[in-house]
């Protein structure tokens, strides 16, 4: 499930309602223009909602909707990092199922995964400017997120809250429908006129999910002439004598094609609109209001979330009268189908009340909605807002949308009842406990909608009020590790804490080693780590919200900008994936923000397009699976590919992977399983790719894999091989370190003991942090076998298997703070011999837990000039107070090159003065992580300088800068 969103939505998938802004989504003004090189488009002209300012887009050839995509995707991606104010709340809370795997997925599809981002619209000013063309577009399609957010990355500032929860499967197991159907938009490029209706009529709503993803092979598919001639058929239904069989597959084609209207220009007519729901509301009328059967009930559902809002106004009554049936009737109460219906009628309505933008303002409602508001309505949401037999059970999410929605009509005088509806949710707050989950539903319903005031004059409930208490209450215990690097708020005992620090451990080394880090990124500013675990799903989803304002439809949430992440602890029943799995899932996101990808998730070009959404996670689950000494292949992955059968995804698929369907994770994470063990070369190349975010480059290696037919058969032939093997596999599990009955906390003791290994004998180990679980890190450098090639595979394979003889070895001593010691590689270069030779070589860290020991004062000055010394190249380093910077040290150093033939390309000098410069300041970094959390070096380029050696050769040498923020 990397909100800014790294919401890096921790995968599972939870149904929700779409909430889109024509704000964002359609652009003010727009010109095209061709050239005598460019048949079609090759520049355009555009204002993006949020300015006046004019911008400018040139340099392809392309058809203008590919033209309006790009500069839609534009204007979010300047909103996205501009817009830092607080989310607005709307708070309709959505059926809560956390993975993909349960009943939700046979829903819909959006493009808006959780990884929200915020939505700003117009102010009333500003509303008078907008053409007509924009106000129809603000008419979009209200549709059901499929999405199971087993995470969520993102910006807490940039999350538009609309999110319900609710009826939860009794097993993420069951219903991934999308794994029982092999279905994608390739389908639809055999539909035509004359064989469209059958074809609707034979499929499902599950198998017709891929129309909410537009694409080019869709594009031949929207059209007037193919909406009219499905209008027309339904239309032309005998209502009393129907099939609703018949409708899924035409009603799923409707409203799709209003949906992608919306997103992609595609003007249908208004004719089609009003005829359109004439025939929802035909079809509405003939179900009875009290169904509990499974299909009418997604016929509701489809038709309600496909409902434009300037046309909601015309099932005021049929809703009601579902509501009212539902509250009076417990029986219906756990029946999927049917609270899902009900959960998208109350998102309509809420809705329709009006859209806010991230400043609080609303500025879209429809007046005509506003005037069909009746006292039967009102009198039914009062009902559900005050049922105790409801707010007691799973539905009592159902009990919280009914008093937001009543909070939300008190804002218009217009109607009339809205004094009468803010004395009721006054008198309502005292018969629910307090701080219950509907008791903090009221004060934020009291403190977003009415400025915290009740009825009574002296009567105010406010959010601010309650969080302390409500933190300290469900949030008692926190614990700090490697010396404030991570900090866990939790309800949850140490005991259980450790375990998953561990974990974080594991992952962090086997990352490093893949990814040959040691240190950030330069300009990650998240050094610290925080992470929130409430107690149980339930807590989550009663205080998350109240005390952080960020949506509970998910079972994780990661906010990059903060470094926070929130997430609970699960039961078997609640999902199929343990708490350490979700925890190391999201931890491996915080690893790829923090050492490999710069910038914000979802901000950087090379997230655009979900180019790279497959690896965003597919790497995270993949590293889920790692332990001490390598990446395991997970028995919970292979066991759900075996489950899908015929229906597995090809690597096209896997790579063309969006956020509407969890499926691709498992597939994708076994496929860097496949790389890992048998192609590291590749996988390097996806990595440096991604990592220097070169998207020309990426996309046609990308291209390359997807078309190579032996990769897809050798990728194919390792899952069977590993669908046989399925008993022998098995899922991440760390274990329990007691740090009371470890041999030693002498980091003297620790080094004589890892000098002995044979690879360790220069090895260097220093208190890496203090207090409780205390560690020791040991430095050092491989050295590689001579060849005559820089053959990278060859190296990292050696490099890797040398890591897991030193833990071998170590652990062969019988001291037992070896037994969990970790081992992770920098970056690998090679030393030319200049003999046709070369030798690798890369710097290496080990780390392990040392007993208890009291924090102590470190002088920064002296710390650094040891770690310095202690290092092959650093030990000239000068290093001082620098006098214009609090606490900042900075250093200097020089670097030599080897000595090379005059004639040779000056480039490997260079090459070779930045690898010296990287080990140097890897291996002071490794010393200490947490205290060097600031610490960065670079070379200046001015003092390079090319030293004559002899008449034939030459040297190069260059002074570097470090400094260290303490």
């Amino acid at each position: 499930m990397k909100l800014s969103i790294k919401i890096k939505s921790a995968i599972l998938m939870v149904l929700g309602l779409v909430i889109t802004c024509s704000a964002i989504y359609s652009l003010n003004y727009i010109e095209f223009y061709s050239s005598n090189s460019c048949p079609e488009i090759s520049k355009i002209k555009f204002v993006c909602p949020e300015t006046d300012q004019v911008q400018f887009l040139k340099g392809e050839c392309m058809p203008k909707k590919q033209w309006y995509k790009k500069a839609l995707f534009t204007c979010k991606s300047q909103l996205e990092s501009q817009n830092r104010q607080s989310p607005s709340r709307n708070l309709i809370r959505r059926p809560f199922v956390e993975n993909s795997s349960a009943r939700n997925s046979n829903q819909n599809h959006s493009h808006n995964h959780s990884h929200n981002h915020s939505h700003t619209g117009h102010t009333q000013d500003q509303n008078q400017n907008i053409n007509q063309e924009n106000l129809d577009a603000m008419q979009e399609p209200q549709g059901l997120t499929n999405k199971d957010n087993f995470h969520m990355h993102g910006d807490h500032k940039n999350i538009k809250q609309t999110f319900l929860k609710g009826p939860f499967a009794e097993n993420d197991r069951v219903h991934e429908n999308q794994s029982q159907f092999n279905c994608s938009s390739q389908d639809a490029l055999s539909f035509n006129q004359n064989n469209l209706i059958s074809s609707l009529q034979n499929n499902t709503f599950e198998c017709l999910s891929y129309l909410f993803n537009y694409n080019q092979d869709l594009e031949g598919l929207f059209t007037q002439n193919h909406l009219n001639l499905v209008l027309n058929h339904l239309d032309g239904l005998d209502l009393n004598n129907l099939d609703t069989r018949q409708l899924p597959g035409l009603l799923r084609f409707v409203r799709t094609s209003f949906y992608n209207e919306f997103f992609y220009n595609l003007n249908f007519s208004e004719q089609s609109k009003d005829q359109a729901h004439n025939i929802y509301l035909n079809i509405l009328n003939r179900i009875p209001s009290n169904t509990i059967d499974p299909n009418l009930n997604l016929i509701i559902n489809e038709i309600t979330a496909g409902t434009l809002k300037s046309h909601s106004y015309l099932f005021v009554d049929k809703y009601s009268e579902i509501l009212n049936n539902f509250n009076q009737n417990p029986n219906q109460w756990n029946i999927y189908e049917r609270e899902l219906a009900v959960y998208s009628i109350l998102y309509t309505l809420d809705l329709s009340l009006g859209i806010y933008d991230s400043l609080d303002r609303q500025y879209y409602q429809d007046q005509n909605f506003i005037n069909s508001i009746d006292l039967e309505l009102i009198q039914t949401l009062q009902s559900i807002a005050s049922n105790q037999q409801m707010a007691q059970g799973p539905q009592s999410y159902i009990v919280e949308n009914a008093i937001w929605i009543l909070g939300h009509m008190v804002v218009f005088s217009e109607i009339p009842e809205s004094q009468q509806i803010l004395q009721f949710l006054t008198n309502l707050i005292s018969q629910y406990p307090r701080l219950s989950n509907i008791f903090l539903r009221l004060v934020i319903t009291f403190d977003h909608y009415n400025n915290c005031q009740t009825s009574n004059v002296e009567e105010r409930y406010c959010i601010d009020d309650f969080t302390q208490e409500v933190d300290r209450t469900f949030l008692p215990n926190e614990y700090s590790f490697d010396d404030g690097s991570l900090e866990i708020k939790t309800s949850l005992e140490l005991e259980e804490i450790e375990v998953l620090y561990q974990a974080a451990n594991e992952v962090q080394n086997q990352f490093n080693r893949i990814t040959q880090t040691l240190m950030p990124l330069r300009n990650d500013t998240n050094s610290k780590l925080k992470v929130v675990i409430y107690g149980s799903r339930s807590d989550y989803e009663s205080y998350h919200n109240f005390l952080t304002n960020l949506p509970t439809n998910n079972g994780g949430i990661y906010i990059e900008p903060d470094g926070t992440f929130y997430t609970y602890q699960r039961t078997p029943q609640e999902s199929i994936y343990t708490l350490e799995e979700l925890f190391r899932h999201e931890y491996a996101h915080f690893l790829v923000g923090r050492f490999l990808i710069e910038g914000l998730w979802g901000q950087e070009p090379i997230y655009a397009n979900d180019q790279v959404t497959w690896f965003d996670e597919g790497f995270a689950e993949f590293l889920t699976g790692s332990t001490q000494t390598s990446v395991s292949v997970r028995q919970t992955l292979i066991s759900r590919i075996r489950e899908d059968g015929s229906g597995r995804l090809t690597l096209q698929e896997i790579f063309n992977s969006n956020y509407g369907t969890f499926k691709f994770y498992r597939y994708a994470a076994v496929f860097f399983n496949y790389l890992y063990e048998n192609d590291i070369s590749k996988l390097r190349n996806i990595l440096e790719l991604v990592k220097n975010s070169n998207v020309e480059e990426y996309n046609i290696y990308i291209d390359q894999l997807a078309n190579d037919i032996e990769l897809e058969n050798s990728y194919q032939n390792y899952i069977n091989q590993k669908i046989q093997d399925l008993r022998q596999l098995s899922n991440p599990r760390s274990l329990f370190i007691d740090y009371n009955f470890l041999d030693t906390n002498n980091i003297r003791f620790i080094q004589s003991n890892f000098n002995q290994t044979r690879l360790g004998y220069r090895g260097n180990c220093s208190i890496s942090s203090f207090e409780i679980l205390s560690r020791f890190s040991c430095k050092g450098v491989l050295t590689g076998v001579r060849r005559q090639n820089q053959d990278f595979s060859q190296a990292w394979r050696e490099f890797n298997d040398n890591l897991n003889e030193i833990i071998a070895e170590s652990q062969s001593l019988r001291l037992n703070n070896f037994n969990s010691i970790l081992c992770r590689v920098s970056s690998i270069y090679f030393i030319d011999l200049q003999n046709g030779y070369y030798y690798p070589s890369a710097d290496y860290n080990c780390t392990g837990p040392l007993g208890m020991i009291p924090y102590q004062q470190i002088n920064p000055l002296q710390k650094i000039n040891q770690d310095f010394q202690s290092t092959r190249i650093g030990h000239l380093a000068q290093c001082y107070e620098n006098d214009q910077v609090e606490n900042q040290i900075l250093c200097n150093l020089y670097l030599s090159s080897q000595v090379f033939p005059s004639s040779h390309d000056n480039l490997d000098l260079e090459n070779q003065i930045q690898s010296l410069l990287n080990t140097s300041s890897n291996q002071v970094y490794a010393s200490n992580p947490n205290f060097y959390s600031d610490f960065q070096c670079s070379l200046i380029e001015s003092s390079q300088s090319i030293i004559n050696y002899g008449s034939n050769h030459k040297y190069m040498r260059q002074r570097a800068s470090c400094f260290l923020n303490y």
